[in-house]
């Protein structure tokens, strides 16, 4: 089924999905080509680019505009795009670098490295993540491992499902929630300048929440 799917294009969108299949199939775009790593490439103009691949596959995207949606579980993905959403199901590691357009992420097994200037960036769970956005909201609903957010503006929301949490977040104005698990004891470093700082759990050495902001509310709490 070859090693990975590469996918470059200057604009149109750009659809992967994968499937319970043995080949990459090249639904709509250019003419695919292999190289000396055994990938499939598929490079060129075009308006719109489909292609069906087998499930776990490595997936790359490059793109200077256009959505990227991606179906189904893939294996390491990394995705670079000018301008547009990038929407992604479910992967073993995801890397998405976005000028523009927001990024919504799905399930990652490992570690969600998202850069992201303008539009919000949504995680459903990841083992851990890096996250670093412009502006728009942040919002992971799970992440069992390390957390490490910098954000300029706009929310920021972390669910940590880890009994050490290890949380690290910066921001410049926006309110910051943090959630752990019910009776976790974190030892939490919080700041301020203009805002307020509420810490709604007990204070131990379960890990470590630290947060740094410049204005905004900052709330570290048991999740529900």
């Amino acid at each position: 089924m070859g090693t990975g799917l590469r996918v470059s294009t200057r604009s149109g969108s750009v659809r992967v999905i994968a499937e319970r299949r043995d080949d990459v199939e090249v639904v709509r775009g250019p003419a695919p080509e292999v190289d000396h790593q055994g990938r499939t490439v598929v490079a060129g103009s075009a308006d719109r680019v489909v292609v069906r691949v087998p499930l776990g596959l490595d997936v790359t995207v490059g793109t200077n505009s256009g959505a990227v949606r991606l179906r189904g579980r893939l294996g390491a993905v990394a995705v670079t795009t000018g301008s547009g959403r990038v929407d992604i199901e479910a992967a073993d590691r995801v890397d998405v670098r976005a000028g523009s357009g927001g990024v919504v992420i799905g399930a990652v097994a490992g570690e969600a490295r998202i850069a992201a200037g303008t539009g919000r960036a949504v995680v459903t769970s990841a083992g851990s993540v890096h996250i670093v956005a412009s502006s728009g909201r942040v919002d992971v609903g799970r992440c069992s491992g390390p957390a490490r957010v910098r954000a300029v503006s706009g929310r920021v929301r972390l669910v940590i499902d880890d009994p050490q949490p290890d949380v690290d977040v910066e921001t410049m104005s926006g309110r910051v929630d943090v959630f752990v698990g019910s009776g976790v004891a974190p030892a939490v470093l919080a700041t301020t300048r203009t805002g307020l700082v509420r810490t709604d759990v007990v204070q131990g050495d379960d890990g470590r929440i630290g947060v740094r902001a410049m204005s905004g509310t900052v709330r570290v709490r048991a999740a529900t």
